[in-house]
């Protein structure tokens, strides 16, 4: 079966068969969206009222492609090299997580509890930046305030840098191992936020094919004999970068959060709070 013609409305209805072999109506039609979207001239808007107008041979070729791809359970954000985050359009690889909307979350907690030093040089630390997302998203909020984000990973180093170009905002990237060396020279912070790997090996279960199969499994995955070792160099290196009255705010494992909440029992407040979906998800840590 071949698409009828270039139009899109001819386009929408045949890949919406192809994708509906392997997704649900309203999963395959979000997905075909963000394709004809990311592949086209043209807006959602103009996709959905002018279903005559064409796509090119080659915008339908990389539309083609594309659901090929997702069948293949490859996420939609690597086949179009974007994604979304709050107000920051990101670069994305299968060198970085796709971020999720509980790291949205945790950056708003931040926004909230912060706002009013939006003009104050704050500065802020976030640990294991991946694409940046996280840190050039508080660095649009926080326009005068100094922001560092350290990776593990050259590659997400360097995309991260790449991030905070396209949203032209200055972030400091750093290439840094928090488990060992890497706290050396950071400085001192008002705040340290951290979206650390915290998925123990036996959840893996509870992970859908295309996580798996093409996200960075040391972004994501811990032993299961030792899944709070982020938590615990935070907990043991933090006194000695955080300014007074600095605050940690912390995405943690929905099954572990007393356990992560008792690493940080010297510290002045520790506070659980849950996500949108009620799991307990976010650790905010007074000094």
């Amino acid at each position: 079966m071949e698409v009828v013609s270039n139009k899109i409305k001819d386009i929408r209805t045949h890949y919406l068969i192809v994708l509906r072999s392997k997704f649900s109506a309203g999963e395959a039609k979000q997905l075909l969206m963000t394709l004809l979207v990311e592949f086209s001239a043209y807006s959602k808007n103009e996709i959905l009222l002018y279903p005559d107008k064409t796509l090119s041979e080659s915008e339908l070729l990389k539309i083609h492609f594309g659901v090929k791809e997702l069948l293949k359970n490859k996420p939609v954000q690597y086949i179009t090299g974007y994604t979304d985050f709050l107000d920051v359009r990101l670069r994305v690889d299968e060198n970085v997580l796709i971020p999720r909307p509980e790291t949205e979350e945790l950056v708003e907690i931040i926004r909230k509890e912060w706002g009013q030093a939006k003009s104050v040089s704050l500065r802020i630390l976030d640990i294991g930046t991946g694409s940046g997302a996280i840190a050039i998203a508080l660095k649009k909020f926080f326009p005068a305030a100094a922001v560092t984000g350290i990776d593990i990973s050259p590659q997400a180093v360097e995309l991260a840098r790449r991030n905070a170009e396209y949203n032209g905002v200055k972030v400091d990237f750093r290439v840094s191992d928090m488990l060992n060396d890497g706290w050396k020279g950071l400085g001192s912070y008002d705040i340290i936020v951290s979206n650390p790997p915290y998925v123990r090996e036996k959840e893996k279960k509870e992970m859908h094919a295309n996580v798996l199969e093409y996200e960075p499994a040391q972004a994501l995955f811990v032993p299961d004999d030792d899944a709070l070792g982020y938590y615990v160099a935070i907990a043991r290196n933090a006194p000695g970068i955080l300014r007074e009255n600095g605050t940690i705010y912390l995405e943690i494992n929905q099954y572990l959060p007393d356990e992560t909440a008792a690493l940080f029992s010297s510290f002045a407040a520790c506070e659980i709070r849950k996500d949108f979906k009620g799991n307990s998800r976010f650790l905010v840590v007074r000094f």
